[in-house]
């Protein structure tokens, strides 16, 4: 039997659904009845098929559902799905990056490289709010500084700005090539990667 649907959770809007529309109905088994003291799923009767009749006489025969279980079952009112919520697209996702690094820099100096924004959509970008965006490298280093957004506002349409970066190197770097990323923080899924060489 179904145990009773009083004092349950919502998990969307109940109403008179019209017709036509679709209703969806929670069934749900209790995680204890997984184990039985004094026995073993062997021993429990063996459900291969589950209807759900409504009082219009319109019955749904769920399939195989293979249950075996000594607890009863709950199940929620029939109910209206709460559609997921809908956000309109970060522009800023499809901005790509690409770094051009000088090959050397010395270990306790400044590292300086430009970073390109390249928009390859049909409609402008316009970074407001002033994105931030997040640099490391594998020395390591991890950075989060906002974009200089005063003197330009907008990327057009396949369009592309560059910026000047910075990047203190420690003195403790080690010798070797060491790799550079780049991303607007939070917002493109696109790293830019890099190389240059840690000299001492």
């Amino acid at each position: 039997m179904l145990a009773s649907t009083e004092n349950l959770p919502s998990y969307g809007e109940i109403t008179d659904t019209v017709p036509g529309a679709t209703v969806e109905l929670e069934i749900d088994i209790p995680a204890a009845c997984q184990t039985y003291p004094g026995g073993t799923s062997a021993t429990f009767s063996k459900y291969q098929g589950l209807t759900i009749s409504t009082s219009s006489g319109v019955s749904t025969v769920v399939h195989k559902p293979h249950l075996a279980f000594p607890c009863g079952m709950a199940t929620t009112p029939f109910f209206t799905p709460t559609p997921a919520p809908r956000y309109p697209k970060n522009p800023l996702v499809g901005l790509i990056p690409r770094l051009r690094l000088p090959a050397t820099v010395t270990a306790g100096a400044t590292l300086f490289y430009v970073v390109t924004l390249t928009n390859p959509a049909s409609q402008p970008v316009a970074l407001s709010p002033c994105p931030a965006y997040l640099e490391n490298s594998s020395i390591p280093t991890k950075l989060v500084y906002r974009l200089n957004c005063q003197s330009v506002r907008t990327i057009p349409a396949h369009g592309r700005v560059t910026y000047e970066m910075e990047m203190a190197i420690p003195t403790k770097a080690p010798s070797g090539m060491t790799k550079v990323g780049w991303i607007l923080f939070g917002a493109s899924t696109f790293w830019g990667h890099g190389q240059v060489r840690v000299m001492k």
